[in-house]
């Protein structure tokens, strides 16, 4: 694992890492000490990480990071709540702690280990999405700009001064960061990668087990998230790369930048593009399901410039570039 830019929320939810802060003698302590001389500036995150974990215990049952982000989320509304519906009467706790299995029970032991921790600021959440067919343009506490395609969500987390900037994406955007005076990083998490920046503009999309990073202008490096010991890749203005889930292969060619974030002036820009690919793109960004009549069509691939602004527009120019016609039907779209 590339523990080197993880959080102090992906520690804490790290398997490995719990093991070892409640077990610091464990097998993995030289891996540990190991991790503490290569980057002291590390030593305080890791050591607050390893605190939380062993604050976070719950002996009764284990927890799995599903239940844990259950629980922070509980947390976050129970500390939203006005002061006079926080805290629940005596009498009233002790019903429902007897009305729940025990899973659920230490689940509520957690969310109250953990008040202090997020009342203190070190879990504050931002989120920000977009509906189908929505773009929306957001402003970073940095300065730095991002502009969420359709169906995308962007979350970060509260930031602080000399440490990198994290975000997390499911979905499509396009990034213009800004350097910062410390020289913070910047970095954006998939699943599948972490897109590390100083500053620099560049468009990363991830849906369907795969993450697609283009860089505009500037100079990024990739990390692969399942494989940490790979040598990062350093992107050049114009490069494309193509990271699977199963990441078997990666793939790198050399693009025109535009012609992938075209979409943020309302656009899209198909070269030699195939049909599949594009029914795709329809449901991802409008929620659309594409049939084709002509079995032949599915064949096809697609060249030109069409306008996504308005949804009838851009179906309307899909199917005069198949030579074809287009019906909607409810949910979806029949190119004939």
């Amino acid at each position: 694992m590339n523990y080197e830019n993880f959080t102090l929320e992906e520690l804490v939810l790290d398997d490995a890492f719990r093991a070892w802060a409640l077990q610091p003698d464990a097998d993995s302590a030289p891996f540990w000490e190991a991790f503490l001389r290569t980057y002291p500036a590390k030593r305080d995150l890791v050591h607050e990480a390893a605190r939380l974990v062993r604050l976070l215990r719950v002996k009764e049952v284990p927890i799995n990071e599903a239940e844990i982000r259950w629980a922070l989320l509980r947390m976050r509304q129970v500390i939203d709540r006005p002061a006079a519906q926080a805290i629940p009467r005596r009498g009233r706790l002790r019903r429902l702690m007897a009305a729940r299995s025990f899973r659920v029970a230490a689940a509520l032991s957690l969310l109250l280990g953990t008040w202090a921790w997020a009342y203190l600021g070190y879990w504050q959440p931002v989120r920000y999405d977009t509906a189908y067919g929505e773009l929306r343009r957001v402003e970073l506490p940095d300065g730095s700009v991002v502009t969420l395609n359709a169906n995308s969500e962007l979350r970060s987390f509260r930031w602080k001064p000399g440490k990198p900037r994290e975000v997390y994406l499911d979905g499509e955007a396009f990034f213009e960061i800004t350097h910062q005076p410390d020289h913070a990083r910047f970095i954006v998490h998939t699943p599948d990668v972490s897109v590390e920046v100083l500053g620099t503009t560049f468009n990363v999309s991830r849906r369907h087990e795969r993450t697609r990073v283009v860089l505009n202008s500037g100079r990024v490096r990739l990390y692969l998230e399942k494989q940490p010991a790979a040598k990062p890749i350093v992107l050049q203005p114009g490069d494309l790369v193509d990271v699977s889930a199963e990441q078997s292969r990666v793939v790198r060619r050399v693009v025109r930048p535009f012609d992938y974030s075209a979409w943020q002036q309302h656009k899209l820009v198909f070269d030699n593009t195939p049909i599949a690919e594009v029914a795709q793109l329809l449901e991802d960004t409008y929620g659309l399901t594409v049939r084709f009549d002509d079995p032949t069509l599915a064949q096809r691939r697609l060249s030109g410039t069409v306008p996504s602004r308005n949804r009838q527009v851009l179906l309307n120019a899909i199917a005069t570039l198949l030579d074809g016609r287009m019906e909607e039907q409810e949910g979806g779209v029949v190119f004939k």
